[in-house]
């Protein structure tokens, strides 16, 4: 039922836990967003977040290059990627996908 749903998001945290490594998300993605001119856009809230390229071409290029490293994202829209993480996401498993998202930035740039 939906209050049992609710009752687990409550016990274990888990609505907090969505909440800060939301955070660390956002601030990696805003850092890709100053760092590749390619990315024109990082949004979101808690973990479902988002970044924009300029072209779809660039998307489906880091989108490739993430599966290649073993990060599997979702194309949205006409250029961007979204993250759906479960919520229950550690701080190391965000720096983790956020590393091979670093990685696969570069490889599709080259």
């Amino acid at each position: 039922s939906a209050m049992a749903t609710m009752d687990v998001l409550e016990n274990e945290d888990l609505i907090r836990n969505s909440h800060n490594m939301g955070e660390i998300m956002h601030v990696r993605l805003e850092e890709f967003k100053e760092q590749h001119a390619s990315v024109v856009d990082a949004r979101g809230l808690g973990l479902m977040r988002a970044i924009e390229f300029d072209d779809a071409k660039t998307r489906d290029a880091v989108e490739t290059e993430a599966w290649k490293q073993g990060l599997l994202l979702l194309g949205c829209g006409p250029k961007a990627l979204r993250f759906i993480p479960p919520l229950n996401l550690s701080e190391a498993q965000v720096h983790g996908g956020m590393d091979v998202l670093a990685s696969a930035l570069k490889a599709a740039k080259a």
